[in-house]
């Protein structure tokens, strides 16, 4: 997420002599180059010899990830501190960071007025453009903040007429989505469209014995936006980090063991209130905003479409935030996950003007509407969804299922609590190969030639091509799928135990 905060990483005072040949440094050259130098270290040596140090070592899910694309990038950008010049120019680094804050502001100012309500859609649009402007000195003096602050190069949205125009265009891009978001939440809430899977009897059928209401969703809150969870930038938040693992390393020739502590930011989290009609319940959706549509585990598996490495991002440590962000919510809060989401911000072939939905759907049609996409908001809230990208994007936790639960990825609530433990464990391991200094140049690869690699979205492509000059450098990924991910995540909590 464009959100999360990088890893909290120190100068790297004695950083191994050449990372790109060094796979593992010996012992004598290792280091402490993550601990965080803004704590204040006292230490003490145990019987055995061993340093015990009131540091930890703070990282971030969304650094992690860089380590897992390129280790010798995290080097770079976190050890080194070599910052990308960024040309004052619109590009995807600042179109995103332009979204999150503007829907930052949009959706906490609604938590903030409205709280407990489902957002109104036209009230929840003209939060947009207010927040969109880059001149907002209008406002009240207790909310003058504007996408300049986020970002200064933002300006460059109103350096001339065609950019204007383009700022005008992101904004409709805004506007179109919390249309969108609109059509899917009242679909959802209708007619038992998001609902809890009746119980099953002992051959797998609906159990007609004890058969009993089904509870269905019948209103979607925002609760909370850009939520922090630990300290971050030495600001510390409600939410306590995930503090699960200690790393151990050799600070000054001596044995240390310190703590982790992930942190982060949930770009946002829904609840839900359903009931049926006796009994209430409620369950929290975690979403994780995207410039683009993005791919959890995908559709079903078929015949056109077998589950070949739906579990490669997740197992080789290329995709953890959504289920860290679980992690995060399920400590920090006593409400059940129903589900996570990567939510697209910019559809495939969206249209640049503004929708509001109640306007959109009264001139929907049973063809193809004006943007090229076919049949939303129909029947099914499936189909809304699955042609907003939110389909392959999502994760459903079982009892909870959708109007077509074959469409989405649906896991059990053992098999989703084994992956957010494998998914801290991968951090784990990236974190404790980083205080080793092991820190080669080894981009990934897969074994599909239009995949992204560890090279696509790098800003230091320039400083390792000759290392990849003949390609030797890249790591390549056997693909993994989601049922292999699960036996492996399932295996290692038996192992736990």
């Amino acid at each position: 997420s464009c959100s999360d905060a990088a890893a909290s990483t120190s100068d790297y005072p004695n950083p191994p002599t050449n990372p790109r040949k060094q796979q593992k440094p010996p012992k004598s050259q290792r280091n402490d180059s993550d601990i965080d130098a803004n704590t204040t270290a006292k230490t003490t040596a145990d019987a055995d010899g061993t340093v015990s140090d009131s540091r930890v070592f703070d990282a971030s899910v969304s650094s992690i990830e860089k380590y897992y694309c390129n280790p010798y990038d995290y080097f770079l950008e976190y050890g080194l501190k070599i910052k990308p010049l960024r040309p004052y120019q619109l590009d995807s680094m600042l179109e995103g960071n332009f979204y999150h804050a503007v829907l930052e502001h949009a959706v906490g100012r609604w938590v903030t007025e409205h709280p407990g309500e489902s957002p109104e859609l036209r009230q929840m649009q003209a939060y947009i453009r207010d927040y969109a402007r880059l001149d907002r000195s209008d406002a009240s003096p207790d909310d003058q903040w504007s996408v300049l602050e986020e970002d200064p190069r933002m300006s460059v949205l109103g350096s001339s007429e065609r950019m204007r125009m383009v700022h005008q265009q992101l904004t409709y891009t805004l506007l179109n989505m919390a249309a969108y978001m609109d059509g899917i939440r009242t679909a959802w809430c209708a007619e038992g469209k998001l609902r809890q899977e009746q119980s099953k009897d002992e051959e797998g059928k609906n159990d007609k014995k004890n058969k009993r209401s089904v509870i269905s969703a019948n209103r979607i809150v925002p609760l909370h936006t850009e939520r922090q969870f630990g300290t971050i930038n030495n600001k510390p938040s409600k939410w306590e980090a995930l503090a699960d693992g200690y790393l151990n390393g050799l600070v000054n020739g001596q044995i240390v063991s310190l703590p982790l502590h992930v942190n982060g930011k949930v770009d946002r989290i829904d609840k839900v209130i359903a009931s049926d009609g006796e009994t209430s319940t409620e369950g929290l959706l975690v979403l994780d905003y995207k410039s683009s549509a993005k791919q959890l585990f995908g559709s079903k598996p078929s015949e056109k479409s077998p589950d070949v490495d739906k579990g490669s991002a997740i197992h080789y440590g290329r995709e953890l935030q959504l289920f860290t962000y679980a992690r995060a919510a399920q400590r920090n809060t006593d409400v059940p996950l129903i589900g996570l989401f990567f939510v697209p911000i910019r559809r495939k072939n969206d249209t640049v003007r503004p929708v509001a939905f109640p306007d959109w759907i009264a001139t929907r049609t049973k063809g193809p509407l004006s943007d090229g996409v076919t049949a939303l908001f129909q029947d099914d809230a499936w189909v809304s969804a699955w042609n907003m990208g939110l389909g392959s994007g999502a994760t459903i936790v079982n009892p909870w299922i959708t109007s077509a639960p074959g469409v989405w990825a649906q896991i059990q609530d053992d098999e989703f609590n084994a992956i957010c433990d494998f998914v801290q464990l991968k951090i784990q391991e990236a974190c404790e190969n980083i205080m080793a200094g092991n820190l080669p140049v080894q981009p990934y690869k897969t074994l599909d030639p239009k995949a992204d690699d560890g090279l696509t979205r790098s800003s230091y492509t320039d400083v390792i091509a000759v290392d990849m000059l003949n390609g030797e450098a890249f790591h390549y990924e056997d693909p993994i799928a989601k049922d292999a991910l699960i036996h492996t995540a399932m295996t290692m909590v038996r192992k736990k135990r």
